[in-house]
């Protein structure tokens, strides 16, 4: 890391994690090593292609990266990276953000930490394993240095919740993520792990005054219920939350009617709540609350809501901010699709998912009814050839703003691929997703040789429909931007 790069230079780097510019004007500089230049150089160029994608994780495209690059660490910084298999690092645009290591490794390796010339930069810090030692981090000076704490499938429950809440060095925390997943039972519930967080831990993070500077609280897989639900909600410590993830808490619809009118969450723009057991009972009561009005992104992905969610959203104007939205798997059938395309009442949407809703040939109709969408995905929604010359070849320039559509694991065929390939309306397309479909050596080349899609960078196919020959020329089209599955 550049510990004598400008200081400068180095300031507006940390400042902007999203911004290329600044990274490439300290790769420019002479006061940072070689492998470090290239790094920022070629992870930005990755991450920039990425970004293009909401589907896909930047982390997919930059994983690889840092095995080829670090030789020019120390031994000792070598070395410090490579406890492995319990400590892994990522690289995000050139620099060590995250760090992922079982608990016990970062506590018993804490002065290495500390001394490590990579690890002052680093501001997430993912802990796996065994977290009979919450207790031992709280009181560790490392903690102090971290804005953004996930456990990452570690075993948490109210007791250390609770350790946690109560400690002086949490104050900064900006994120802060109990996230888990583990076996269900035959009644699709969590397995007895003894590491499940109830209203009882709730509670105590609704109350830990170490909590307010938090933005973004993840809490999946658990088991809060709606009395869970309501410590959250009526917290005056959590006052500044705007992302906050209840996913698989059986919080129902009355968990939802909570949600929906929250005083002190007025700042709150990202809503999750997978499979919660929500129904159109409780889409309504999240419309008629004035939190949905502040949302700019919504996922109620695997909640049966039905056929009729789709003429809630498309009459209801209180999401007029929304740009996200997820409704994967949520029951829409063709009906419901065809009456949420009355998207007026959605000005600000870009990204879509209404992946398995058994849709079928009706979703062709959102090139028409959605030009300003830029994401779609429709995986697994038995999705064919039959009207696609139509509805694509119709669509004159209003899809224009498309940049990624993934229709993974549908029923299209070489049909599809030279109707997309042949119209007008898709020169923006960057990244198409067609593996899981009938598309073969035709429909491959229909879309290696389209001169329409323009710029089209990342695209992924049925490998066993694509000869060798033909996964050749992709490759020399589209380079690593190929993806046969």
């Amino acid at each position: 890391m550049p510990v004598n790069a400008p200081s400068s230079i180095l300031a507006d780097a940390l400042k902007s994690p999203d911004d290329d510019a600044p990274r490439m004007a300290l790769a420019n500089t002479s006061e940072i090593a070689t492998w470090h230049s290239h790094l920022i150089q070629v992870q930005c160029d990755l991450a920039q292609r990425v970004a293009n994608d909401p589907f896909r994780h930047e982390w997919q495209a930059v994983d690889h990266v840092e095995q080829r690059l670090l030789g020019g660490l120390s031994s000792f910084e070598r070395g410090f990276l490579q406890l492995r298999p319990n400590l892994a690092v990522f690289f995000r645009r050139g620099f060590l953000e995250v760090v992922t290591a079982e608990l016990a490794t970062i506590l018993d390796h804490g002065e290495e930490c500390l001394a490590f010339a990579l690890f002052p930069f680093v501001n997430r810090l993912h802990l796996t394993g065994d977290t009979a030692r919450i207790p031992d981090l709280c009181s560790s000076p490392l903690l102090q240095r971290i804005d953004h704490l996930w456990f990452a499938e570690a075993l948490c429950d109210d007791g250390k919740v609770k350790a946690l809440s109560s400690s002086s060095n949490i104050g900064h925390l900006k994120s802060l993520s109990f996230r888990f997943w583990g076996e269900c039972d035959e009644k699709g519930r969590l397995a007895d792990y003894g590491g499940v967080i109830s209203p009882d831990g709730a509670k105590a993070l609704a109350s830990s005054s170490s909590l307010r500077n938090v933005q973004s609280l993840d809490l999946t897989f658990h088991d809060l219920g709606l009395h869970g639900t309501q410590h959250l909600t009526r917290s005056a410590t959590l006052q500044n939350l705007e992302t906050l993830c209840l996913d698989l808490n059986d919080i129902g619809d009355d968990g939802v009617k909570e949600l929906a009118v929250a005083e002190n969450f007025t700042s709150l723009a990202s809503l999750s709540v997978r499979d919660n057991g929500i129904s159109l009972e409780g889409i309504h009561a999240l419309i008629s609350g004035p939190r949905a009005q502040g949302l700019r992104s919504l996922r109620l992905t695997d909640n049966d809501l039905g056929p009729d969610a789709g003429t809630v959203f498309a009459k209801t104007t209180c999401f007029g901010r929304l740009e996200y939205l997820y409704l994967a798997n949520c029951s829409l059938g063709e009906k419901g699709f065809s009456d949420l395309l009355e998207f007026n009442r959605l000005p600000q949407l870009r990204s879509l998912n209404v992946d398995r809703n058994s849709i079928g040939p009706s979703f062709f109709d959102i090139f028409r009814a959605a030009p300003a969408i830029a994401h779609i995905s429709a995986m697994s929604n038995g999705i064919s050839d039959d009207n696609a010359h139509h509805m694509l070849g119709g669509t004159g320039n209003r899809s224009s703003e498309l940049r990624s559509l993934n229709l993974s694991d549908n029923n299209l065929g070489n049909g599809f691929a030279q109707a997309i390939s042949e119209s007008s309306a898709f020169g923006n397309l960057e990244t198409l997703h067609l593996a899981g479909n009938s598309v073969d050596d035709i429909g491959a080349s229909y879309i290696r040789q389209s001169e329409s899609l323009k710029n089209l960078q990342l695209v992924s196919f049925d490998a066993s429909r694509v000869s060798d020959q033909e996964q050749r020329l992709l490759v020399d089209r589209f380079g690593d931007g190929v993806v046969f599955k």
